[in-house]
Parts: C-alpha cells; sequence; structure tokens
C-alpha cells in the first residue's frame, strides 16, 4: 500500500545499501560491521566450542550453523526469559551485541511482563507476551 501511495503522489525514496545488516547474512566480522547504522537482532550464535552454549543450544536454524550453535532467536517461545549470558569472547559481533542488548535491557528495566490479554495462548515466558500498557 505504502509504496503505491507515494508513487502515485510523487514521493521520490533513495535507495541506500548496507543500512541495516542481518543476523542470517553472511558477515559477522566486527571491521566489517561497525559502521552500519542498525543491526537486525532475530537471532544469535556461539562458537559450537563454548561448551556452556549447549544449555541455550536451539533444535531449529541448522541452516544457520555456520554462525555457530544457535542460541537466542526472537521467534523462541523463551525469547523474553532464557537471555544467554555471558557471552564468550570468541562470539561474532552481530551476536554478541544481540545478547547485550538483551542481558543489559533486562538488568535496566526487568523481565518482559506478561501480558495474555494482548496475545491469546500467551505462556509464561512466550516472545509473544511483551505488555503494550
Amino acid at each position: 500500500g505504502y509504496n503505491a501511495a507515494a508513487a502515485h503522489v510523487g514521493v521520490v525514496h533513495e535507495s541506500v545499501r548496507r543500512i541495516q545488516v542481518r543476523d542470517v547474512d553472511s558477515e559477522h566480522r566486527k571491521e566489517k560491521l561497525q559502521d552500519v547504522a542498525m543491526l537486525h537482532v532475530g537471532r544469535a550464535w556461539m562458537p559450537h566450542d563454548y561448551e556452556p552454549a549447549q544449555q541455550w543450544a536451539h533444535t531449529e536454524g541448522k541452516s544457520f550453523a555456520r554462525h555457530g550453535q544457535q542460541v537466542w532467536c526472537k521467534c523462541n517461545f523463551t525469547a523474553s526469559t532464557v537471555l544467554p549470558w555471558p557471552v564468550p569472547e570468541s562470539a561474532d559481533f552481530q551476536s554478541t551485541k544481540t545478547l547485550e542488548l538483551l542481558h543489559y535491557s533486562n538488568v535496566r528495566f526487568g523481565p518482559v511482563p506478561i501480558n495474555r490479554a494482548f496475545r491469546k495462548g500467551a505462556t509464561s515466558g512466550s516472545a509473544y507476551s511483551a505488555s503494550l500498557d
């Protein structure tokens, strides 16, 4: 809808590449990402050889195993309650920043409140139970 309406009234947009880097993109090195304006925080990985990561290991997301052991995903039912921490120094930049945002926001603002009125069927710890109050 928006694109058609904008074109209809003559709004011109400039396309800019690499404003956002997605977590599933191939590039995760700090030196390549630190000048990107936005990091997509949808998944996080820890190195396969980092033993503590096994306690948070996800069974889905195997197609991205090249990034490491997936330990967090925004669409997982435990996304708001199981926050892998600490992050090893050997974790990639994208995952480190994702997990830092999750950890420090939880420290500062507390856990995500459960709001079953907002999402029907939400259970304790559901990724979809955030309050809009």
